[in-house]
Formats: structure tokens, sequence, C-alpha cells
């Protein structure tokens, strides 16, 4: 979550991101967790998998819904109904909104390094120990390794396995090992989101996608996606240890998610910018699967 609380301009977060992916938290007290990066972003492709979507002349979001139920009057006069879900459809709009977030692609992240002090591998697995704290990995997150000599093995795209952190961080990649790894002023290189991001040639008010973007999801997503909302639902934010203090402390994370599809899509392009974006009106609506 730390690129996450880094893209927060606020107090919390955007109202709403779509994301193609959705790790369920474990238990009660975890927040609600987005992997890989934002798009839009200057990340691999591969690893752009959410939109972070403005709040910069968006009306309000509607949630409606559309209880499915067979109703049914008995022959005693009584009514009776048999309850199979609720399903919910969420509608919101944007007014003039600049057809791009920011002036060039924007740069979320920053790359941070670290030495690595001893590499041991088994034939599967290369474990690796890298000294400094900056390093913060995360499991299923891509890193670089250089100065690192061993055969049958791709270093420069290395999917993190499993991470402990300490005094050291002690991190284990996969990839077929052949001999003793050996290596030269070896370090690991990977990237987190900057802490300081904005700037002033951003034309959304928060960073968040453009109206160009909103319509690249649309047109690249025609199944359902995972939408995270960010708004006061107490029951969704429980703790483990003090329920009432779980309930009412954690607005600044996301308090539901939902798996639904766009079932309408529409935009106005409203008036033509120069040379730097247009302003449009967007309506989307959201069914629940």
């Amino acid at each position: 979550m730390t690129y996450i609380s880094n893209r927060q301009k606020y107090e919390r977060p955007q109202g709403m991101l779509w994301a193609e992916d959705y790790i369920a938290p474990t238990t009660t007290n975890e927040v609600l967790a987005i992997s890989g990066f934002e798009f839009g972003s200057d990340a691999l492709v591969a690893n752009q998998t959410f939109l972070i979507l403005s709040d910069h002349n968006r009306s309000s979001i509607d949630v409606s819904t559309d209880r499915i139920q067979n109703r049914e009057r008995m022959i005693n006069g009584r009514m009776r109904s048999f309850h199979v879900a609720d399903k919910i459809k969420i509608s919101t709009s944007w007014e003039m909104l600049p057809s791009r977030r920011s002036a060039t692609y924007s740069n979320f992240r920053a790359t941070i390094s670290a030495p690595i002090t001893s590499a041991v591998g088994d034939g599967q697995t290369i474990t690796y120990i890298a000294t400094g704290t900056a390093i913060k990995l995360t499991v299923g997150e891509y890193v670089s390794i250089s100065g690192m000599s061993i055969d049958g093995y791709n270093k420069t795209n290395a999917e993190i396995l499993s991470v402990t952190e300490g005094a050291n961080t002690t991190f284990t990649v996969s990839g077929t090992t052949t001999g003793t790894p050996t290596y030269t002023d070896a370090k690991i290189t990977t990237t987190e989101s900057r802490t300081n991001y904005y700037a002033p040639d951003e034309y959304t008010v928060d960073g968040g996608a453009g109206g160009a973007d909103v319509l690249d999801w649309y047109e690249n997503h025609t199944g359902p996606f995972y939408v995270y909302l960010s708004y006061d639902k107490p029951k969704n934010f429980k703790s483990d240890s003090n329920l009432n203090n779980g309930s009412y402390a954690r607005l600044s994370e996301y308090s539901e998610v939902v798996e639904m599809y766009i079932s309408d899509f529409s935009y106005t392009i409203v008036r033509r910018g120069g040379t730097n974006y247009d302003f449009w009106d967007i309506s989307v609506t959201l069914e629940e699967v």
C-alpha cells in the first residue's frame, strides 16, 4: 500500500479506483490491497494494473441496489419472498475533466537500490541479503540484480518470492541455477512511488485519470474488473483488537471492493484546448457481476 498512500494528495484517497486484480484481506484489520502500478505511469506496461479515477469535477457516486428475489403471494394472502442476492449499480460523471492528467507521462516511481552482501542458490531459487533499510520489497514485484554472475537465470526481471525485513533485507527469487553464485559490486534495484510527485504541469487536481485515461480503460476492459470505493462505511472498517477504533479510524483506506463491468459509457468533447489538453464530459455506469 506504499504506492497508494504516496499517491494520496489529501487525507483520504480518491473516491473510486478500478483494478484488474484483488487481494482479499486475510484478517479483519488488513487493508484492501492493490498490486502493480497505475495505468499511465512510467512503470512497465505489463505491471500497470489499476487506474485511480480523479475527483476533479466529479459528480456524486450514485449507488442503487437490484434485489434479486422471487416474490409470491400465498393462498392465505401472505407474501413470501425467496431472496437470491443484492447487486449494486454505480453511476457517476465528470464535467470539464482534462483529457490528460499531466503534460507528460507521470513519474509516480523513484528508483532505489542497495548492495547485495550474500547470495545462495539451491538450483530452483536464489536467496539474497541486501543491506540498507530503504529497500522495501513486496512479494510478486520485479527487481533487477546487477553485478551477479550465475548461469541460467534472468536477473533483469526477477520476481520476488519471499521477503524478510530486519536489519537487512533477505529476499528470494526464482530461476534455474547452476553452480555457485559469484558477485562483484552486486546490487538490487527496484522502484517505489515518489512521495512528492505532484508537479505544476499536472492538469487534474489530484493527479487522477484524465478523460482519455478513462476512455482507454473502457476500450481495453470489456469484461469485469474490480471497483475500489472510498467512503464512510464503518462496518467494513474492522480491527481484531478494537472494533470501535477500527470502525472510525480508517477513513484513509478503501472501504469496499466490488467486481463490476461497465454497462454504459459516454463522453463529450466540450472544449478543445491549444497544445496541452481538451475538456471532456464523461458519464459511466457500472453493474455488479
